[in-house]
């Protein structure tokens, strides 16, 4: 998924917004910080680059463009200008405990991959977003609802 990284964007990842440490003591001020830099690096985006880093890997655009926009909604994003290389553990915050990922999660089975394994979610945390975007677009050509046959 490296080729998105020489265009001209920042990457949503713990590395480009790191959080101070005194913050992971109190979670939502760290999640309020993260919302925020985070916010600032997508605003920043121009569509038109986006688009090209998901044409590069070959991944649907119109696909990651559906997904995006639940995922901008549900987690409160300024936008759905997100690249392959955002880390899913930063688009979808408290990925595991806050209810607008799950919400999240559940809109994107319930109207565009209703069959994805369960093991994917799990796994999100420490997959970028072009890997979950491939894990659906595997599902959805596979008719079987076994999941992702990704590497993970």
């Amino acid at each position: 998924m490296s080729d998105s990284r020489n265009s001209d964007f920042t990457i949503l990842s713990e590395e480009t917004i790191p959080v101070p440490w005194y913050l992971n003591l109190f979670p939502a001020a760290a999640n309020s910080y993260i919302k925020k830099k985070g916010s600032k690096i997508l605003l920043g985006r121009d569509s038109e680059m986006i688009k090209a880093a998901w044409i590069r890997i070959n991944i649907d655009v119109d696909l990651a463009k559906k997904v995006s926009k639940i995922i901008a909604h549900w987690c409160e994003w300024p936008n759905a200008l997100f690249v392959p290389d955002d880390k899913c553990s930063i688009l979808f915050q408290d990925i595991n405990y806050d209810s607008t990922t799950i919400g999240a999660m559940m809109q994107i089975e319930d109207e565009i991959v209703p069959n994805l394994n369960l093991s994917v979610w799990s796994k999100t945390v420490s997959m970028s977003y072009g890997e979950l975007i491939r894990c659906i677009e595997t599902t959805l050509r596979d008719s079987r609802p076994q999941g992702c046959r990704a590497n993970l």
